[in-house]
């Protein structure tokens, strides 16, 4: 059994998604950031686990969310909730902005 947990949990750290290029280059802003910007849609990510993980999830949450802006051609998001828990795993809700450089 301690196998089988221990190559679950090593298996799950190598599965944290990373973002790619251009969901790196979204700013994460504040409201102020982007008063004077589009508004182009609602982001989310979410992953399901917890646990000593819970950092790792919360990563993987945000790229999922950073990746959908990247669909959207967003070059900032607000992030309107973030949630990590150790039991609970992790979610982020975002408003995805086009803003002109």
């Amino acid at each position: 059994m301690k196998i089988l947990t221990l190559s679950l949990l090593l298996f799950s750290i190598g599965c944290v998604s990373q973002p790619t290029a251009r969901a790196k280059q979204i700013i994460e802003a504040d409201e102020k950031m982007v008063s004077n910007c589009k508004f182009l849609g609602n982001v989310d990510g979410s992953s399901t686990f917890g646990g000593i993980l819970a950092d790792d999830l919360h990563q993987s949450a945000k790229s999922e969310a950073l990746e959908k802006a990247v669909q959207l051609n967003a070059t900032h998001v607000v992030w309107t909730s973030v949630q990590k828990g150790f039991d609970s795993g992790a979610s982020l809700l975002g408003n995805a902005y086009s803003c002109s450089k």
